[in-house]
Formats: structure tokens, C-alpha cells, sequence
């Protein structure tokens, strides 16, 4: 490991251990106010409530389709799969293809994005704060923020998630 990188890794661990320490004075004062702090963990959520998996699944099989038909086209156009060994003026034109069908990927997986990944969102959205007003949580915070104390509420927000 060069120098910089570990500088750069200790300057880092200081900054978490310092940012730890003011959440930690941050939330022992908002507490001391009346103030009630929740988390959830976003990924546990998407990776159990059905419909951001199926939208989930259906990007994956998306990517893996158009990764397929790239190749496929890749393999008739210029004969072979292995673009390390085509001649420069054909990799200019590789590229372009590429840039051709990322175009086209970009497009479909806005596509998907807005019919069904931002409603999920929304959706999930909208039961964290039924779920910490029902609990009387004031601030919702990304477990991944939280070093000490808070309310987890991932569980019941995937239950009220469920129920409907």
C-alpha cells in the first residue's frame, strides 16, 4: 500500500471517529429534548418488499438480455468476441456500437425506473413516516448513520409494507 493511500485511510478513519462523536453529542442533547430518533436499513427493506424485487429483477434481466444481444452483435458483425484482437479502426467502430446500446439501455431502464422503481420508493417512503409518526419518532435516519441509540423501525415499516 503506498503512502497516500494510507494517509488518506487513517485521515478518513479520524473523520469517521470525529463525525461518530458529534452524532452521538447530537443525539444525546435531541433526546434530552423531547425528540425521539428512528432508523431503518433501506436495502433490507427493497431486498424484502415484493415489488421493488420484481422491479429489481426485472432491471437485472433487462441488463443481462442487452449484455446478450451486445455480444451477439458484437460476434456476427465482426466475427469473434475477443475485441482485444480486432484491428483499431474496428474497436472505433466496437465503440460506437456500445455507445449505441447503452444509449438504448439508459432509455429502457428510465423507463422501468419511473413505472416501477419510483413508485416502490414512494411507496416505502410513505410507510416510514406513517410508521415513525405512528411511533412518535421525530427523525428517520439511514441505519447506516446511526453509531448509537435510536428506534429501529425496518420491521414494522415491512409490516405495514405487507398489509397493503
Amino acid at each position: 500500500m503506498r503512502w497516500y493511500h494510507k494517509v488518506g485511510f487513517f485521515l478518513l478513519a479520524a473523520l469517521v471517529f470525529a463525525a461518530g462523536g458529534m452524532i452521538l453529542r447530537l443525539t444525546t442533547s435531541v433526546e434530552a429534548e423531547g425528540i425521539k430518533i428512528g432508523y431503518v436499513d433501506p436495502d433490507e427493506i427493497l431486498k424484502k418488499f415484493q415489488p421493488a424485487v420484481d422491479a429489481a429483477g426485472r432491471l437485472d434481466t433487462l441488463k443481462a438480455q442487452r449484455e446478450k444481444d451486445l455480444r451477439d452483435k458484437v460476434v456476427e458483425k465482426f466475427g469473434t468476441a475477443d475485441v482485444d484482437k480486432l484491428p483499431r479502426e474496428k474497436q472505433l467502430e466496437l465503440n460506437r456500437l456500445i455507445e449505441e446500446a447503452e444509449k438504448s439501455f439508459e432509455g429502457e431502464v428510465d423507463k422501468i425506473r419511473q413505472d416501477e422503481w419510483d413508485p416502490v420508493v414512494g411507496k416505502v417512503r410513505e410507510m416510514i413516516e406513517k410508521v415513525s409518526q405512528e411511533a412518535g419518532i421525530t427523525i428517520v435516519l439511514q441505519k447506516e448513520v446511526v453509531l448509537y441509540g435510536g428506534t429501529d423501525l425496518t420491521e414494522d415499516v415491512l409490516k405495514e409494507l405487507t398489509k397493503q
